[in-house]
């Protein structure tokens, strides 16, 4: 049982991934140059830190909700019918996955400014969260229990990273979250509605998953253009 929920798992989280390895290649691997080259001029420096962190959201949140709205018949359609119960595994990494680039780029920022200790005590603790809270978790809910730890494990290391940060930076942090998770929030709610008034059951399985993915897409960045 334990090496099923572990392949349950593994499949979600990999599939989760996506936008992360997006994000990787198109936006932080340059981020780290950019923060060591203005380490020294404040203003610039946190003008590039939102700017990364806009085109994070921007490019990886459509795509977080695509998976998640998609997540059962896209799971269907690549691994099959014995796969579907890493689906509320992979809607709820789809979270962590969002937040892991995000983390990422303070990880750079910490680099690139001269304090790696920052980002090394940080690290550790996201990894005892990790252990601990994933070990009760993962005993009471399984694999959902340790990914639920993941998620509060990025989010603790992204407020102590805000809070030590914050006299520097000084980040608008509504203005840069308020809005993307408004939209968010606007395109789940809107599926909501559409699937109960839409036999997406109907329709083949390759067209749901693209019709799906389209919806999300397409809706959170005509939401975000008008908020």
């Amino acid at each position: 049982n334990g090496v099923t929920d572990l392949g349950y798992y593994d499949r979600g989280y990999r599939t989760a991934q996506w936008p992360n390895l997006l994000l990787n290649t198109l936006v932080l691997r340059s981020a780290l140059f950019t923060y060591a080259q203005l380490r020294d001029d404040t203003a610039r420096l946190r003008k590039s830190m939102s700017m990364v962190i806009w085109l994070i959201i921007s490019m990886g949140a459509p795509i977080a909700l695509a998976l998640a709205i998609s997540a059962s018949d896209l799971v269907l359609l690549l691994y099959g019918e014995r796969w579907l119960p890493a689906v509320p595994i992979l809607r709820l990494l789809v979270i962590a996955a969002m937040l892991r680039p995000i983390w990422d780029n303070t990880f750079a920022l910490f680099i690139g400014t001269g304090q790696p200790r920052r980002a090394i005590w940080i690290g550790a603790l996201q990894l005892a969260i990790i252990i601990g809270l994933g070990w009760l978790l993962s005993g009471l809910y399984g694999p959902l229990g340790v990914g639920a730890a993941v998620i509060v494990a990025y989010v603790a290391g992204l407020a102590v990273a805000q809070r030590v940060t914050a006299g520097q930076l000084q980040l608008d942090l509504v203005s840069l979250f308020a809005k993307p998770l408004l939209a968010a929030v606007l395109v789940v709610a809107g599926y909501v509605v559409l699937s109960r008034l839409l036999p997406f059951e109907d329709w083949p399985l390759t067209v749901r998953v693209l019709g799906k993915g389209g919806y999300a897409v397409i809706g959170y960045y005509a939401i975000s253009f008008l908020l």
